[in-house]
């Protein structure tokens, strides 16, 4: 059986007639897409009818926060570096979230950025800009030597 035929078989074990499908998403792979053995150009044979390719949208948001990390990583890291400063030493911790108390910030501590979770980096980065004052502080308080002039 090929490809032509799963799809179909599935189609119709779904309740689906293949005359009704008017678009295919993909993620852009060539088995799908392509111009001369691509499944969407051989389901348009067989039909004999246009369907309109779509790239799968989170397919796209993937590759463009793929692009778009590399533009920030400068950033992520200079955050990273103040954050973990503040949260890896116990002293510093407890002082920072005193801190945060006495001010009465929004929070009261920070979120670490973890690399393997990388759609948590958004949320790093609010936290880090919510409490950004209390970060300067807290810095200038303990001279670390960590520029926090970005």
């Amino acid at each position: 059986m090929d490809i032509y035929d799963a799809v179909m078989e599935a189609f119709v074990s779904q309740g689906i007639s293949p005359e009704k499908v008017v678009s295919v998403t993909s993620d852009g792979a060539p088995s799908v897409v392509g111009a001369t053995f691509g499944f969407a150009q051989f389901f348009v044979k067989e039909t004999k009818r246009q369907v309109i390719q779509f790239h799968c949208i989170i397919h796209q948001e993937a590759l463009c926060a793929k692009e778009s990390s590399k533009k920030i990583d400068n950033v992520i890291r200079e955050v990273t570096k103040m954050v973990n400063y503040i949260t890896a030493r116990a002293l510093n911790c407890r002082q920072f979230q005193a801190l945060l108390e006495e001010v009465q910030a929004q929070y009261k501590c920070l979120l670490i950025y973890n690399n393997v979770r990388w759609l948590s980096r958004g949320r790093v980065l609010e936290r880090f800009v919510s409490c950004l004052d209390e970060i300067r502080l807290f810095m200038g308080e303990k001279k670390a030597g960590i520029s926090t002039a970005h």
